[in-house]
């Protein structure tokens, strides 16, 4: 297969290491490459990234207490916003 095509892989991979090498210009993560072959590269939240550590713990109690499965987004994969809770 062509290493230049369009498929999903690709894509994914392509996005993957332009949020990661964004994540680093911020300084969000630190990025180690260790120069060898085949590449290897490890990464880690710098301070300012775990001090996003609150915030997304709160995301994740808003998304638990207020998103629930739909029964046919579910079976796709996907979430609704729950609109009442008995």
């Amino acid at each position: 297969m062509d290493e230049h095509c369009a498929c999903p892989v690709n894509a994914f991979q392509r996005m993957i290491s332009r949020e990661l090498k964004a994540l680093a210009e911020s300084h969000v993560i630190l990025r180690r490459d260790f120069g060898t072959v085949p590449p290897r590269v490890e990464y880690e939240l710098t301070e300012l990234g775990r001090s996003l550590l609150p915030l997304i713990e709160h995301m994740q109690v808003w998304g638990i207490a207020h998103l629930m499965p739909e029964p046919a987004a579910d079976a796709a994969g996907g979430f609704a916003l729950a609109t009442s809770r008995t």
